[in-house]
Parts: C-alpha cells; structure tokens; sequence
C-alpha cells in the first residue's frame, strides 16, 4: 500500500593517548552506497533468549539460522540489548543490560563468533554505534533504574575495550546513532524531549535541542526539562541522515505519532511525517529511503525522502523492532520480537520493490540487528 505524504514545513576535548593516533588515522568516510554483495550475515540479539542468532541470506534464496551463541551466564539474564559489527567484517560487539553489574559490552570475533574479551560500562547500555574504522564503540546507557538522574554515553576504546569517557547527557538516554562522517553522536531523552549530540572527538555534549512539539529549538546545555509538560513527542530513537541528507537528522516521536526531520547545521525542524507511534528507524546510504518499524500495526513504513511518499509492508511477525539496511542500500534487515510463547523472526527486504524476500526465526524477543556484506 503507498501513500502520498504531505509535509509541514516550518519557517525557517580530551582524548585519551592510547586513542589519539586512531582518531587521526580514521578513513573517510564512505558517502554512498558499496557495490552490490553476494552474500550477507547478519546478527540479532535476543533479549529475553540470551541467545544471538548468526543468518545468512544470498539473495534469490532462503534467510538461514547459521548459528546460535549464548551469552548469559547461570542463574541470570544478561539481556543483550546492542550489536554492532565492525565494517572490516572482524569483529562484532553486543551490549548486555542486566545481571550482576548492570553493563557490559562484549568483543566478539567474527570468525567462529568466539568471546575475545569484554569491558564494564554505564547502567543498561542499549544502543552501539561503531566508528567506520572500528576504533570505537558509543553506547547509549539506557539506566532503567533512574528517575531524574543523569545518565551518558560510554565510549569504548575497542583495540584495548577500555572505556574512555562517559558523557553526562539527560535521564534514560535513548536510540544513539552516530552520524555520516562519525564526528557527531546523537541521541534521544524519551523523559525531557531532547536531542543531544555528543562530539566524537572530544567526548564533549557540544548541542541540545528540544522535541516538544510546535516548541522545537536550540536550548542550553544545562537544560534538563521538557519546554511543555502536557505536549510530549516522547522520542524512542533518532536517525542521522546519510548521502544526500547527511546533514538531517530524522526523530522518531511515539507520543505525537511523527517522524521529524531536523536540520542538523541551522537546527530547525524542515518536515514532519505522521505515522502512528514510530519506533526504531534506518536510512540507507543514499539518504533517499527511511524505514520505520510500526510495532503496533506489524509493520514497516518505507519512506521515499525525495518524493514523500510511503509504503506499507507487513513484517512476518508481531512487533518490528531493530532494522540494518545494508552498506549497498538494497535490503533491510529487520528483528520482529513477537509476543507471548512465539518466537521471533528476522525478515529481508528488498528495498527496490518494498517487497519481504526472506524470513526466518530467531529465538525469544529479537531486537537489535546489524549486517555486514560478504564479497
């Protein structure tokens, strides 16, 4: 089913030494799609299984379960929440939320999925981010136990899996990203309706701007409350535009069921699309196509930047969460947790078509996912 859209448009640091040189030696940054691959991998945590599931899908074939790891420990959840794999296809990184300390991240080898080593981090780390060149891993600390308190973003030097920073940024941040050249990290406060960037570099919080809705601008960086307590966007994920778009930034707001478009350099909101209470989101390389996964209706909107307008898919099973589009930009990847006693899928769509190509299961309430192509 597509649909036209019609936007509203409104008016117009320390590093550590051991990290320094990386910092420097980083690549540039690819601006568009990779050549098409021949195979992909792809991994999903399973929240409430303990379990990561290992896939494969060549295109023209069946999505297929390669391989099973478990990542708990007896007698507790672990809860992984994160993955990331790193662009080389080396190694790959999984957050794990409860437990004894509350936060861990864990560095795994892409050959065998063998554990390497693994680091403590800030309380419930949700979200990771990967560097291009893999050097650091960002996650979103996520600190289920917090009320007003603040809460960060943990920064792991991965060549060590030391920690080397902890950004103060706002109670339960959420949904971190990092954006198209890797120098900013942003994030969302579903509590005070911000968006908060993060520089890369210097580990510094450098912007907030507030979400509530119809009052979205720049505020100071000592503001930790909602402008309007009664008009909430309540972000659940923020998406930094990549390709054509590499200077937006595109919000998820589950309370005002809108998906905004933020200009990132004269920090203004530019468009606003309606959908009802959108969840976790990704955009491919291009900057053209953003997918936003509807958990309450089972569904993924595919939404043509350029043309505004969107697209209908029906997911294999309930509650479409953790979305990978692929570095060539012409799948996504995309976690279904489900409900109740069933099981989770993980579904392959072809971005050309708006089409599911693939499906298969995973294991007890799959959420985050990430993919890398095999040449």
């Amino acid at each position: 089913m597509s649909r036209r859209i019609q936007p509203a448009r409104t008016a117009a640091a320390l590093l550590l030494a051991m990290g320094s040189a990386a910092c420097a030696a980083r690549p540039a940054v690819v601006a568009g799609p990779l050549p098409p691959a021949a195979a992909y991998t792809a991994w999903v945590a399973n929240e409430a299984s303990d379990l990561i599931t290992r896939l494969s899908y060549t295109p023209g074939g069946d999505l297929e379960v390669v391989r099973r790891i478990g990542v708990g420990a007896p007698g507790r959840i672990a809860g992984p929440h994160g993955i990331a794999a790193s662009s080389d296809g080396r190694f790959w990184y999984v957050s794990l939320s409860h437990g004894t300390s509350y936060g861990r991240v864990r560095k795994y080898s892409v050959d065998g999925d063998s554990l390497l080593t693994a680091v403590g981090v800030g309380p419930f780390p949700e979200t990771v981010s990967i560097t291009p060149d893999g050097q650091y891993v960002f996650l979103t600390n996520q600190d289920l136990h917090a009320t007003a308190q603040m809460s960060g973003i943990s920064v792991v030097y991965t060549p060590t899996m030391t920690e080397v920073a902890r950004p103060n940024t706002c109670p339960r941040p959420q949904g971190g990203r990092l954006n198209a050249t890797a120098a900013t990290h942003f994030s969302v406060c579903s509590r005070t309706d911000q968006l908060v960037s993060v520089d890369a570099r210097s580990f510094a919080v450098v912007h907030r701007f507030s979400l509530t809705p119809r009052q979205e601008q720049t505020v100071d960086l000592d503001a930790h409350a909602p402008a309007d307590a009664n008009a909430r966007c309540e972000p659940g994920w923020v998406e930094p535009g990549r390709g054509v778009r590499a200077g937006f930034v595109y919000v998820a707001c589950r309370a005002s069921d809108q998906v905004i478009e933020i200009d990132a350099v004269q920090w203004q909101v530019t468009r606003r699309f309606t959908f009802d209470a959108p969840g976790h989101m990704a955009i491919d390389p291009a900057g053209r196509k953003l997918v936003i996964a509807q958990p309450a209706d089972s569904a993924l909107i595919l939404l043509d930047l350029d043309a505004a307008t969107s697209t209908t898919i029906a997911t294999s099973r309930s509650g479409p969460r953790g979305i990978a589009i692929t570095a060539d930009g012409l799948y996504a990847f995309v976690a279904n947790e489900a409900a109740g006693a069933a099981r989770g899928t993980v579904d392959v769509i072809d971005l050309a078509s708006g089409t599911r190509v693939a499906s298969a299961e995973a294991a007890y309430a799959p959420a985050a996912i990430d993919v890398i192509g095999v040449r």
